[in-house]
């Protein structure tokens, strides 16, 4: 909803502070009530208005006055402590000034303004010689509840917004665009608080504020200089329950609006901070885009290279310029520096539609404060985009470093000796899913191919990833409490719980013997494990980042990793000891695999190539130029001669492993590769796409032999079955095996009853491992 001058300021230099979405006016409507996390509404004039609530049921007194969207269904969380995390004093109280405001003088006279006598004050005097600042002042510090950020928070979204949309149009009869709906997931609230916005440019800009504690009330006054007079808004509250005060509150001398008094309980609902996911639909991107093109064509923003025809005809209505109807559009949403983030997600990516949260541009930025040209910083760093089976885009935000790393430095610090093994596929990037101790399978149930399938089951707690023991013994489920649980098969046992990530788990890998893995997570660390037991074997720590994917050696005595910090290592896995430091990436490596040979380790990063390392000594040994996205998956042929990589160029290719040559491009796909094989005999190479098509093709011409796919089909959570016979891809919410030499269904599994996220064939074909948004990891007997 709309914005006045003063609120768009507001918003626009305290955003920059990290602490979330500055409001306004952060007191609640009394119709509506403070605001809760779960929340779903709108921003008008700086304050939050509530719809409903989605994490309460549709018959609670929060969801009354108006009802609930038609076909509404709670999202809930998992019942435990890592799941909303709350902090008292999380913002200290006194001023918060946006960072080109300079705090000239500040002093406390009389005692602290939490426990102020009479008499007692504090004040501030600031300078400014930019065209906007912002402050905001608090009596006391403010407190903070914030749901962690979690995968189904989003795709709930993603999955609903056009319901919650109608419903603010329709039955509350709200006129606002789509991408003006919030969906809480955390606050910020205080007690007392004054906010002031600087609006327009002078030649110098100085004002104080003094906040007084006298026994007959609080009062707040203020004095501008004479080039700033009149170019400041202020706003202050909560609203007076009582006599108004004798003293004046924010004043320019002409006006005086009182605070609150201080002889009655003041409640903390006050929300200073607001922290959100949003979304932007595609088509309301490209709409918004050309018709500001259109209405400004003095200030054009050139198309990308390689982007889609974004042209659209804008026909006005009589009378109707352009402009106007520019300014409709945006009158009728507040001002929203996500919105930055969310056009680089369509900008950058094939989604449907762009989804993001308020600690998004808060992780890119690591312990810098975000920047005031948020498009500048985010055409700098490239962050990766990752589109799910349903077309829902968001960024990979996590800990990206600003700084390229140095290329072509190499630390080697031990070598050691390889074996030829068979090494195990995984899948870096697969979207999260959900877990859950052991229940029974119905034998009956309708669609499915077998009845000796049974589901595990976790508390309720999501899924980040999923990996089989290399004899098939054993299955890990990444969970989205930061640990994982290690399943024995044979008796459906939850062999044991490893704990000791403090972030995300983003990759897993088993080592040759069954009871060692590593996983890689949020926190920088890839740690190795004792599966039986539970216990840490060893921590590997260096990388400055997200560890993105971990791989074992066949002979499993190395593990190799990659990072946001750019660079792959090399380690000893026995001792956590770094072998080597590779360096050449200039971007974010997101995928790592050995060779079948174990003499080659492949890369695969967001600069654009993939990389060919030494196994032994981390050498850089070939560099793969070619593609013109990101390069999201790698794998070696069977005698390690070649390898195929996929990118968001929605091209897969052959190259030769030791010149590096291009030796085959495979353009059947419209939309990312994310995920790609060869088969056993090497004659074959497989790709699966966002597009909802998995591709066949020969490894040596590139002709396409089998396509499987169409609008029923999701292809990005494809699984390759280890002897090429077979693939796996999901429908709606079933499990459909297809036949890789002709194309046919062999077999649909039904259970789940919600999106499939991840698939895993077992090493030995026999059993297939799923993971949904339904709380459920189950595993098929294929046999």
């Amino acid at each position: 909803m709309a914005d006045t001058e003063a609120s768009k300021v507001f918003t626009e230099q305290l955003f920059t502070k990290g602490q979330g979405l500055p409001l306004w006016d952060p007191t609640p409507p009394q119709e509506v009530g403070e605001v809760q996390i779960g929340d779903v509404g709108y921003i008008w004039r700086g304050a939050f208005h509530r719809l409903f609530n989605a994490m309460h049921d549709a018959d609670d007194e929060i969801n009354r006055r108006f009802g609930v969207p038609e076909g509404f269904t709670k999202f809930t969380i998992a019942e435990n402590r890592r799941a909303i995390s709350r902090r008292e004093n999380a913002i200290p109280g006194g001023f918060l000034c946006s960072k080109n405001l300079s705090v000239n003088q500040y002093s406390v006279q009389g005692g602290t303004p939490q426990n102020a006598p009479g008499g007692a004050s504090v004040g501030a005097s600031f300078s400014c010689q930019e065209e906007h600042a912002a402050v905001l002042w608090m009596r006391d510090p403010a407190d903070r509840e914030e749901l962690h950020r979690s995968r189904r928070m989003a795709n709930y979204m993603g999955s609903n917004f056009k319901k919650w949309h109608t419903f603010a149009v329709d039955s509350v009869d709200v006129d606002i665009p789509k991408d003006a709906l919030y969906f809480v997931r955390g606050w910020v609230k205080t007690r007392q608080w004054a906010v002031a916005a600087v609006l327009r440019e002078g030649r110098s800009r100085s004002f104080s504020l003094t906040a007084s504690f006298a026994s007959a009330g609080i009062s707040m006054s203020l004095d501008q200089s004479r080039e700033i007079q009149g170019n400041v808004e202020f706003n202050q509250g909560p609203p007076l329950r009582a006599a108004r005060s004798p003293y004046p509150s924010i004043t320019d001398s002409q006006e005086s609006v009182p605070l609150p008094q201080p002889y009655y309980e003041i409640p903390r609902n006050q929300t200073v901070f607001l922290h959100y996911y949003k979304l932007k639909p595609r088509s309301l991107w490209m709409w918004k885009a050309k018709i500001e093109a259109a209405a400004d064509p003095q200030d054009p923003t050139p198309d990308r290279d390689n982007s889609r025809d974004m042209s659209v005809r804008v026909e006005s209505a009589e009378g109707e310029s352009e402009g106007d109807i520019v300014d409709d559009l945006l009158s009728r949403k507040n001002f929203d520096p996500l919105d930055f983030l969310l056009n680089y997600i369509l900008e950058h990516s094939e989604a449907e539609v762009a989804i993001a949260n308020d600690d998004d541009l808060i992780s890119l930025c690591k312990d810098r404060d975000i920047p005031n040209d948020i498009p500048e910083f985010l055409k700098q760093i490239m962050p990766p985009v990752e589109v799910t089976t349903d077309g829902l885009g968001m960024v990979l935000h996590e800990d990206f470093s600003l700084d390229p790393a140095e290329a072509g430095a190499i630390e080697v610090e031990e070598q050691i000796p390889f074996d030829e093994h068979a090494h195990s596929d995984r899948d870096t990037h697969a979207p999260h899913g959900s877990s859950s101790d052991v229940d029974s399978e119905d034998p009956t149930k309708k669609g499915s191919t077998n009845d000796r399938s049974f589901t595990l089951t976790e508390d309720g707690l999501g899924v980040t990833s999923l990996e089989f023991s290399r004899d098939g013994r054993y299955l890990a489920t990444a969970l989205e409490d930061y640990s994982i649980t290690t399943w024995e098969l044979a008796n459906q046992r939850r062999m044991s719980s490893c704990q000791g990530h403090t972030e995300p788990i983003y990759s897993m890998a088993f080592s040759a013997r069954a009871n060692e893995m590593v996983s890689g997570g949020g926190d920088g660390l890839a740690i190795v494990w004792d599966t039986v037991n539970g216990t840490e074997r060893t921590r590997l720590t260096g990388h400055d980042g997200v560890v993105w994917s971990v791989a074992y050696s066949p002979d499993g005595k190395t593990i190799a990793t990659s990072s946001v910090d750019f660079t792959v290592r090399l380690w000893e896995a026995e001792s956590g000891e770094q072998k080597a430091l590779c360096r050449g990436h200039t971007a974010v490596v997101l995928t790592v695999t050995f060779s079948p040979d174990g003499k080659r380790v492949a890369s695969g990063s967001s600069d654009y190539t993939a990389r060919i390392w030494n196994a032994t000594n981390g050498a850089d040994l070939t560099v793969l130029k070619g593609h013109f996205g990101v390069v999201w998956t790698a794998a070696f042929s069977p005698d390690s001669s070649r390898i195929v990589t996929g990118s968001d160029d929605r091209t897969s290719r052959v190259w030769n492993v030791l010149t590096g040559e291009e030796l085959v491009h495979i353009g059947e796909h419209e939309g990312p590769v994310w995920n790609v094989g060869f088969s056993p005999d090497g004659l074959r190479v497989y790709s699966a796409s966002t597009d909802s098509t998995i591709k066949v093709c020969d490894s040596y011409s590139g002709d396409c032999a089998v396509t499987l796919g169409g609008n029923d089909i999701s292809a990005n959570t494809a699984a390759f079955s280890p002897d090429g016979t077979r693939i796996a891809s999901t429908c709606d919410n079933d499990v459909k095996i297809w036949d890789s030499t002709n194309g046919s269904c062999i077999a649909t599994l039904v259970g789940h009853s919600d999106t499939i996220t991840n698939l895993r064939f077992s090493p030995g074909g026999d059993c297939l491992a799923s993971s949904s948004d339904d709380f459920t990891v189950r595993v098929w007997d294929l046999v």
